[in-house]
């Protein structure tokens, strides 16, 4: 919905033009730092204030995040004509969230989008940081499909002290029934017996019991 004053918004005597965005880094792991270098110009002809502000956008969010989240900002006063230079660093909280499901603060791997302008609405200037993690925000239930268990890599690692018929009863090439059965939620296989042995509810539960713990 369009909205009368949107997040950051503010009045000027003046007017602004941003331009020539940096990153000091395209890729950084998920304790490191980037810093984002921009100019802002007054391009009018009186002396005035303005605030910039860098937004975040996680492109890969396993959760739902807002769309942008306001993650530094800077005031700048400039007089007319004038032209600055702002930098303003982005550390492990402009890309962590909280997640309920784990009692703690990640950081995902994904392509975060850095958005610099006048206020939530008014992007000027945009680049991309690509964030290197092996946390995860997701925890697994019995209720997601199976199609997000045997993508994980984690998942092979939980079944590897089961039984050969049990982790074959999980592996795409040697069950055919798994790549039509992908959007089925896990918990639905319990008790089927699928001509490699019978999964029950029980043995479900462990499995995703186990691969829980390796997310903490």
């Amino acid at each position: 919905m369009e909205v009368a004053y949107r997040f950051g918004y503010g009045l000027s005597y003046t007017t602004f033009e941003y331009s020539d965005i940096r990153l000091d880094a395209r890729e950084i792991d998920a304790h490191g730092e980037v810093t984002v270098t921009f100019k802002v110009k007054n391009t009018g002809d009186r002396a005035g204030s303005d605030v910039a502000q860098v937004y975040v956008h996680d492109r890969g969010a396993t959760i739902h995040r807002p769309v942008k989240e306001l993650r530094g900002f800077k005031k700048v006063h400039l007089a007319p004509g004038e032209e600055t230079e702002v930098s303003i660093t982005l550390d492990r909280r402009a890309f962590e969230f909280y997640t309920p499901a784990l009692h703690r603060w990640v950081v995902e791997e994904a392509d975060f989008d850095i958005l610099v302008g006048r206020s939530s609405r008014e992007i000027c200037l945009s680049a991309v940081v690509t964030v290197h993690s092996d946390e995860t925000a997701k925890r697994f239930s019995p209720q997601m499909q199976i199609g997000h268990f045997i993508k994980d890599s984690r998942f092979a690692d939980t079944l590897a002290d089961e039984p050969q018929s049990r982790r074959d009863w999980f592996d795409p090439e040697k069950n055919a029934i798994l790549p039509l059965g992908c959007a089925i939620p896990l918990g639905q296989f319990g008790d089927l017996d699928m001509g490699q042995g019978k999964l029950s509810q029980e043995l479900l539960q462990k499995i995703v019991g186990d691969l829980n713990k390796r997310l903490c």
